[in-house]
């Protein structure tokens, strides 16, 4: 019989763009076989958006190391550490293994209908048969075992309306250190999902619209879910907050950049040509320019205001009372549309002066 650990972990983070999504990137239709409620909302205690006590729950498929199960535990603890602990979280952790999946699956669905999210049945048929489900996530990491080539998917997939921040991943392969990848290079990969928790931790509606409003354009989110993770995981390592035995050392944080400067700029003219990166979507063939120009676009806002903490010290906690546009103007002190325009002539400069605005690590 195929083992799950069930870790309690610290922190915590995230929430709902849409019901179900892949890796941030690919959405699909909410799940319609929800439970009614019966419960009276005036004596419900809404805690969205609060600092909490209480650890996230991490849930690992059996046919998983150790090595994965502490690397997830860690990273989410360190990432709200310094962002703050918001939750509830849960974290669901896939490997390669059919039983040990659909063991995963099971616990995942009972869960679900003990608290009154979903009907159990409809909930395993669901993680079978979806592009979402777990099977899905299973099979991403089955086949780049299988096939020698690196690749994962792991995301937010919910659920504002369920009062929880919920992740699925497929095998984090790099905390095992196989497929080229390394320890440390997948711990900036939680980080990212975890702040993703955080940014919508400050959106408190409960309308899916109002929500993706207030989130931003795709470059907004994942520039800055990007930006965060690679240099919070280089400022923790370099103070020993966080402490990793990998051997491994990451590029340096301008090389990193100056990477995604190049790719981001590739993945357009192959992908996209003649889009502008502000209107880059999930949908698009190029969706990857906008995590990479995305993230220079969040260090070009921080360093026009001096404070490389520019999303949590100044416009995520505006965000709901002034709206996206609103928190933008009020934090960098320039208007969007203004800022497109300043941007476009940074993206043409040369790499050694674009460089500039970047942080030594």
């Amino acid at each position: 019989m195929s083992f799950l650990f069930n870790i309690r972990i610290i922190k915590i983070f995230f929430l709902s763009l849409l019901f179900i999504a892949s890796l941030c990137i690919v959405s699909c239709g909410e799940l319609d076989f929800l439970y009614d409620s019966d419960e009276d909302e005036s004596t419900s205690v809404d805690t969205w958006g609060q600092i909490m006590d209480e650890p996230a729950d991490v849930f690992v498929a059996a046919d998983l190391s150790d090595a994965v199960k502490n690397g997830i535990v860690t990273g989410l603890a360190k990432a709200a550490e310094v962002w703050g602990n918001y939750g509830p979280l849960e974290y669901w952790v896939l490997g390669t293994e059919v039983d040990a999946a659909n063991d995963l699956s099971e616990l995942y669905c009972e869960r679900r209908s003990q608290r009154g999210d979903l009907y159990k049945s409809n909930c395993l048929a669901h993680n079978q048969q979806s592009d979402h489900g777990f099977e899905s996530y299973r099979k991403v990491g089955y086949d780049a075992i299988t096939s020698g080539q690196a690749s994962s998917s792991m995301g937010r997939n919910g659920a504002r309306d369920w009062g929880i921040h919920r992740f699925t991943s497929s095998y984090p392969f790099g905390f095992d250190s196989v497929l080229g990848a390394t320890p440390k290079g997948e711990m900036i990969t939680v980080y990212h999902e975890y702040f993703h928790a955080v940014q919508h931790a400050f959106v408190f509606s409960l309308d899916f619209d109002e929500r993706d409003e207030l989130m931003g354009p795709t470059w907004f989110v994942e520039g800055a879910a990007v930006y965060m993770a690679e240099l919070f995981v280089r400022k923790m390592l370099a103070s020993g907050d966080l402490v990793m035995t990998d051997n491994n050392d990451l590029d340096t944080f301008k090389v990193s950049f100056e990477f995604k400067m190049d790719s981001g700029k590739q993945s357009i003219d192959n992908d996209c040509p003649g889009t502008s990166f502000k209107d880059i979507t999930y949908e698009l063939g190029c969706s990857y320019a906008a995590y990479d120009l995305g993230a220079w676009a969040i260090a070009y806002l921080s360093d026009l205001v001096a404070d490389e903490n520019a999303l949590l010290n100044r416009f995520y906690p505006k965000l709901n009372e002034l709206g996206w546009e609103g928190a933008f103007q009020a934090s960098f002190g320039i208007s969007s549309s203004q800022f497109y325009a300043d941007f476009d002539g940074f993206l043409i400069k040369d790499i050694e002066e674009q460089s500039l605005i970047l942080s030594d690590l």
